[in-house]
Order: structure tokens, then sequence, then C-alpha cells
């Protein structure tokens, strides 16, 4: 049986009795078969299997043991787009000393 999003949400099915008149004489809705935390592993365990870290390498093939040391670095290299943002916030800072910049947001665009 396969299970639902809704299911995993906490929905449960509900069952109506009703009279020959087509009143409604009971409902009785089942207990949701997933817990909070079963969810919350499911979940981990998904990102986990089917997650990427930072460099674009599935976490199932950069944890595994067998491969400690089959990896190298390259670089360092620059994320241009990363010093764009982190060169606008700089002149930022200095025009603007008395802005909170914790509660600001920057994006990036490519021209």
């Amino acid at each position: 049986m396969g299970v639902t999003v809704e299911e995993l949400n906490g929905w449960t099915p509900a069952t109506v009795t009703l009279d020959a008149a087509g009143e409604v004489v009971s409902v009785t809705v089942t207990q949701s078969r997933f817990t909070p935390a079963a969810v919350e592993t499911l979940l981990a365990s998904r990102r986990l299997e089917h997650g990427y870290n930072e460099h674009g390498i599935p976490y199932v093939e950069a944890m595994d043991p067998e491969n400690q040391f089959k990896f190298k670095a390259v670089g360092p290299r620059t994320d241009w787009a990363v010093e764009a943002v982190n060169r606008a916030q700089s002149m930022y800072r200095e025009a603007n000393k008395d802005v909170d910049m914790s509660a600001l947001r920057w994006g990036v665009e490519k021209l």
C-alpha cells in the first residue's frame, strides 16, 4: 500500500455510517499511521539518499566509507556570483553605517 503526502501530513481516513434515511449515525476516524518523528526520519533518509552536497556529489557517495580517500580538492576557485554580492554588501555597508545588515537579503543576476 502506498503512502500519500496527506497521510504524511497527518490526514487519516474517516468511515461514515449512515442510517436508512441517509443520516449520519457515526463517524470513525483512524489514528495516523505516522508519528511526526517517523515522518522526519523518512524525510531525512530520503534527503540523504537522493540529496547532493554543495559540490554536486550524492550524499550516499560522498559519505560512503569506501570513498574515504577517493576524493581530491580542486581550487581554490572564485565564485564570481558570491564575489559580486560580497562587493555590493561591502559598498552598501560603507554608505549605510547605521543599517542592520543582518536583516538584508541579497540576490545576484548574470549580466
